[in-house]
């Protein structure tokens, strides 16, 4: 015979295991790719200063070559400058006699660690192109998002290739991508929305080698 508040019981546990349950879960990491601070303001959500501040994040990460030829192999044939590179800011980086390769974009990861909402960036350069098909000139990145139909693609500083899909989104990326935000890690700044494009005059890209 079941004594009178065993059902009560019952329910009282499943009701504490489903709240459990709830608790557990987490936000799911999002990465996103921005070709420009235009772009991360209008698609991403942040403010101008906010954005600017991904991209010199980003940028502090761009290797450096004693040579054209060491930096081609690595990156590609027209897809380096010696010296200076502009940057989204419109701010020349110099690199004295050393040789970079040109930034395409950054990519921007939000995720999980260590019980708090971490936010970090990458600098992505051009891709290489497939076999036949001409390659993108140097610093041509553009701020709008890839008409239906056309990937474009980005690869990381260590040889990851990163294809975001619509608004930039990249789903799932490889264990060396992921690694990639390492070094950057900090807390995640909070989006303003949309509200926060008004008064932006910016639109500043990636790229273009200084002669």
């Amino acid at each position: 015979m079941k004594r009178p508040g065993s059902k009560l019981s019952l329910v009282l546990m499943g009701s504490l295991t489903l709240g459990l349950a709830g608790c557990s879960e987490t936000i799911e990491d999002e990465y996103q790719v921005f070709t420009s601070v235009n772009d991360c303001v209008q698609n991403g959500g942040f403010t101008q200063q906010q954005c600017s501040e991904m991209m010199a994040e980003a940028a502090a990460q761009t290797p450096t070559f004693t040579s054209l030829a060491e930096c081609e192999q690595t990156f590609g044939e027209g897809n380096c400058s010696q010296g200076q590179q502009t940057s989204l800011t419109g701010q020349n980086q110099t690199h004295g006699s050393s040789w970079m390769p040109l930034m395409a974009g950054y990519m921007m990861g939000r995720f999980m660690s260590g019980g708090s909402q971490m936010q970090a960036t990458q600098p992505l350069y051009p891709a290489p192109q497939p076999a036949g098909q001409p390659a993108a000139a140097p610093g041509a990145a553009s701020s709008a998002r890839p008409s239906s139909g056309t990937v474009q693609s980005f690869r990381t500083a260590g040889g990851a290739t990163v294809t975001p899909g619509a608004g930039g989104k990249v789903v799932n990326p490889g264990a060396s991508i992921r690694q990639g935000f390492a070094h950057t890690q900090k807390p995640a700044m909070a989006r303003v929305g949309s509200g926060s494009r008004g008064g932006f005059s910016g639109g500043s890209k990636f790229g273009s080698a200084s002669s």
